[in-house]
């Protein structure tokens, strides 16, 4: 659906600019409208559609943890683990 919506923009993103050559900017500000309106809902739900491809896939959630980014949330996950089993 995501990328329908791209390619969708980008079909008017090609009227828009003929639009604007001749002085009509209502075109262009729909499509630029347009256009945000995709990318902060893809923002806003990036990571749940994934975590939720995930499940799908078989995962299973363990924990959540905060961290800067993934790979210091894989050492603070394995670090609590085995402290877990040093209990």
């Amino acid at each position: 659906m995501f990328l329908f919506l791209q390619f969708l923009i980008v079909g008017f993103d090609e009227m828009a600019t003929a639009a604007l050559e001749v002085g009509e900017f209502g075109m262009s500000f729909f499509v630029l409208a347009c256009y945000m309106t995709v990318l902060v809902t893809a923002g806003i739900n990036g990571n749940k559609w994934w975590a939720a491809a995930l499940l799908k896939r078989g995962f299973t959630r363990e924990d959540t943890i905060q961290a800067s980014n993934k790979d210091a949330a894989l050492a603070l996950y394995v670090n609590e683990l085995e402290n877990r089993s040093d209990s």
